[in-house]
């Protein structure tokens, strides 16, 4: 199983997927990864941005999937996907004018 990064708020129990974590040498996250370039995905960068307007004014993080906690987060309501109870990110996006 590849391992996939997660932005949450805890708050209101909703993420967003940043794609695979690349590592550098030494362990730390360099960049993520999600099968193209994201930060050349107009929609996730804008939905990054819109998550930040709209839960930054509490916590956030970034969970991986190889963590302990994920498997509490899947549950959360998803930004990006097409799923009933998720919100894709036309409908995400609509009317920000961020």
């Amino acid at each position: 199983m590849s391992e996939s990064a997660w932005l949450l708020s805890d708050r209101h129990r909703v993420k967003l997927g940043l794609g695979k974590p690349v590592r550098a040498a030494d362990g730390s996250v360099d960049h993520f990864h999600d099968g193209s370039q994201n930060s050349r995905n107009p929609e996730l960068t804008r939905a990054l941005w819109k998550f930040l307007a709209d839960y930054g004014d509490g916590p956030v993080r970034v969970v991986t999937s190889f963590q302990p906690e994920f498997t509490a987060i899947a549950e959360y309501r998803t930004i990006g996907s097409d799923a009933v109870e998720d919100v894709d990110f036309p409908e995400y996006l609509r009317d920000w004018t961020g």
